[in-house]
């Protein structure tokens, strides 16, 4: 869960000139996929599970809740494979070549 969302933080911080750029996309990223996931955990939102699986931060709640309580073992093996993907199409097709455009401009 934690490879993902660095992935997430790099690509963020990659694609923006400088900090306030970088901060309203990482404003963008949060409304769409992070505020569901905790307005279905307080139950402001009744949104299917599976739904929600496909945003990171749920996936990474499910996790951790899996750690210390009851888990449907499915769905934590859905929502690893889901990050570990994530992560690795991140880092391997978004993250690495936008690394090395930048690193070289300086």
């Amino acid at each position: 869960a934690g490879a993902a969302h660095a992935a997430i933080g790099f690509f963020l911080a990659l694609c923006s000139r400088d900090f306030s750029v970088m901060l309203g996309l990482f404003m963008a990223y949060m409304i769409p996929l992070t505020v569901p996931s905790i307005l279905q955990m307080l139950g402001v939102i009744n949104i299917s599970e599976w739904v929600l699986m496909i945003t990171p931060s749920y996936s990474a709640m499910m996790m951790i809740s899996a750690a210390v309580s009851g888990y449907d073992a499915a769905k934590v093996i859905a929502a690893s494979a889901y990050l570990c993907v994530l992560t690795l199409v991140l880092l391997r097709y978004v993250v690495y070549p936008r690394f090395k455009k930048v690193s070289v401009r300086g």
